[in-house]
């Protein structure tokens, strides 16, 4: 899927698993300016942060944690 295509269809883990691709890409691609490579892999580690966030089930609320349940004990 082109990042075009991920961003069209809303779904925002396509998203941004096609900016990761695309960024891979260019760290690989031997005619990338050396000077570019730093900012590259910052923000493909970044991007890679997002999309494992996105991926990992989300945590309970605090809410959900703070519940006192008598019948626990």
């Amino acid at each position: 899927m082109t990042i075009l295509e991920a961003a069209e269809s809303g779904d925002r883990l396509a998203l941004l698993a096609a900016m990761r691709g695309r960024l891979a890409g260019a760290i690989d691609d031997p005619a990338t300016p050396p000077y570019a490579l730093s900012s590259l892999c910052k923000e493909l580690l970044a991007l890679d942060r997002e999309c494992r966030a996105e991926s990992e089930p989300a945590l309970p609320s605090l809410q959900a944690v703070r519940t006192f349940d008598p019948e626990a004990i």
